[in-house]
């Protein structure tokens, strides 16, 4: 295992951080668009957002072939 540099682990912290921060601020978005939105409407868009993320995120990625024999019993 290889040790890491202190920049890396300060880099990690700050993401770290960064994440929490997001996530902590979705509890208040969220409670602003339910206050507009219904709660199917809001899930409705949320997946959708997620959908087109997830489909930028993958595009050019090769799906990989599979046969008969990858697949585990």
């Amino acid at each position: 295992m290889r040790m890491l540099r202190i920049s890396e682990v300060w880099a990690a912290r700050a993401l770290l951080v960064f994440v929490t921060l997001i996530w902590g601020a979705t509890f208040t978005l969220t409670q602003q668009a339910l206050a507009v939105l219904n709660p199917y409407a809001f899930l409705s868009l949320r997946f959708a957002a997620a959908a087109i993320a997830m489909s930028a995120l993958g595009a050019g990625t090769p799906i990989a072939d599979a046969n008969r024999a990858d697949v585990h019993d």
